[in-house]
């Protein structure tokens, strides 16, 4: 049966208010007075609605905003664990200044940031096949080769416990399935 047309009329105003609150809260945390029109849209259907988002903007239009803004907003998610619940994001990033820059901003939003390079791939390799989430949300940056050193693919792969289980029941019953990766999003800034 549809919903009344004054409910979901209610609800549509309660979420827009709900998106310009954290739409202000994101951009006051970044130092900015307000999102450009294009950008918390991605933001919010990336993180809110958990969609796949393909977001193509000129240079210099914001797209590495949108990326610290969703790593943001997945790492205090409640339905992810809340704040501290640790997590990865990848970033891949081809632009050097862009690289120092971003991890900057990252650094002051509270995550540990590492460029993914020979020396730091074992690190790497340890946020992505640890049993469990690390203890403060972790981003990793990377030109986009070093992301496709075997060993990397490797460990972005689900490990064989995840492809082979079938989940289980919680004590209210719920079925909870087999957790695959803590990576929450991967950003293409190309």
């Amino acid at each position: 049966m549809p919903r009344p047309p004054r409910l979901a009329a209610s609800r549509q105003r309660a979420a827009a208010g709900a998106a310009a609150g954290e739409a202000k809260t994101l951009a006051i945390a970044n130092g900015i007075p307000a999102f450009r029109p294009h950008q918390f849209p991605s933001v919010w259907n990336c993180t809110v609605n958990r969609q796949d988002t393909f977001t193509q903007l000129a240079c210099g239009q914001g797209k590495s905003l949108i990326f610290s803004s969703s790593a943001d907003m997945l790492s205090r998610s409640a339905e992810d664990g809340g704040a501290g619940s640790g997590g990865v994001f990848i970033l891949v990033e081809p632009t050097v200044p862009i690289v120092d820059e971003q991890a900057e901003r990252l650094r002051r939003l509270g995550f540990e940031v590492v460029l993914l390079s020979a020396e730091t791939r074992e690190q790497t390799i340890e946020f992505l096949t640890a049993p469990g989430p690390p203890a403060i949300p972790v981003v990793v940056v990377s030109k986009p080769k070093p992301l496709t050193h075997p060993d990397i693919l490797r460990a972005l792969a689900a490990p064989v416990e995840a492809r082979t289980a079938w989940g289980s029941f919680n004590d209210a019953g719920e079925y909870v399935p087999p957790r695959t990766s803590y990576v929450k999003l991967v950003c293409f800034d190309e």
